[in-house]
Formats: C-alpha cells, structure tokens, sequence
C-alpha cells in the first residue's frame, strides 16, 4: 500500500475541474458583478489581486490559431477555487463546489481587498 500513496497523490492532485461556462451547475455556483471597466484592465487587475491575497493563479483562454486569447482567470485559495470570466457588461464570478455562495462572495470580497492593500503605499515597502 505504501508504494500506492504516491501514486494516489498524483492522480487526485492532477483532476481536472469542470468546465467553468459562467453559469450556475452541478460544480459551479455563480454571480454576476456589473462593470463599467475596460476589460484589458479587470483580468490583470485580478491576477495580481488574486496573487496578493496568497492565491496561484491560471488563465482561461481559447485558442485561435497560433494565439490565445484570455478571457478570464481562475484563483487557487486556501478557501477554494474561484474563476472569473468577462461576458460583456458584467464580470462572471464562479467557485468550485461544495463552496457556497456566501462563501463564494466572501473570497471574491478578500480578493478585492487584496487589491486596496496591494495599491497602499505602506505596502510598497515590502
């Protein structure tokens, strides 16, 4: 068995989530964010908020050709995984189940604020 855990590890660290549409389903809970914001500012702006608050971090894109194109991120936090994606005037915000969505808005909410410190001059120091 021992010569089995390792095995197990690697296995279970390389699942795959499913698929984030942006829409509310069996592995995602959903809400929506209104943004007056130009896109090319919010996904880097959550990128580096995400990283602030201790967050890894991953791009959404698709493939045209030999380009891609990032049309969103997702946040690996100690709490869980939370995805944001940009559809037209709103910014998607999706978590992994079993989080809820008050859990869900609670991460987004600390993302943010990640955001605030990271933008203070007292945390130019660092």
């Amino acid at each position: 068995m021992r010569g089995l855990l390792p095995w197990l590890v690697l296995v279970v660290g390389c699942a795959r989530l499913p698929v984030f549409t942006g829409q509310t389903d069996q592995g995602w809970v959903t809400f929506r964010v209104p943004t007056a914001r130009e896109p090319s500012d919010i996904l880097p702006a959550f990128r580096a908020s995400a990283r602030w608050a201790g967050c890894g971090t991953d791009p959404l894109f698709e493939r045209r050709g030999r380009s891609k194109l990032t049309y969103g991120h997702v946040a690996h936090c100690d709490e869980g995984i939370l995805a944001v994606v940009l559809f037209e005037d709103a910014l998607v915000v999706g978590c992994h189940s079993p989080m809820t969505l008050p859990q869900c808005q609670a991460l987004f909410a600390r993302i943010c604020e990640a955001r605030d410190e990271m933008m203070a001059p007292a945390s130019w120091a660092r």
